[in-house]
């Protein structure tokens, strides 16, 4: 277990170390239950980065905090953010 010195950069390593939670959307979200599911190993790999760690990151995301689920539009990927600050 990593000990803080209280310096800025162990905040960071200790940080990146913290696993973080599922996102609150993985159980219905459109984009893996429906365009995801015959692609199952892509869909792990998007997921480990997307929905279990900093979904911040996900367009489909930042979208439905802003315009709620029926402002996502189906055919968005994770990765489109530039489309999603489009919509917002």
């Amino acid at each position: 277990m990593l000990k803080s010195t209280g310096l800025e950069s162990d905040k960071i390593i200790l940080t990146k170390n913290k696993k973080m939670a599922k996102c609150e959307c993985l159980e219905k979200c459109d984009f893996f239950n429906d365009k995801m599911a015959n692609m199952p190993s892509m869909a792990h790999i998007i997921k480990m980065k997307y929905c279990e760690s900093d979904n911040s990151e996900c367009a489909r995301y930042v979208v439905y905090k802003v315009l709620g689920k029926e402002g996502v539009p189906s055919n968005m990927f994770p990765t489109q953010m530039d489309r999603a600050r489009e919509l917002i």
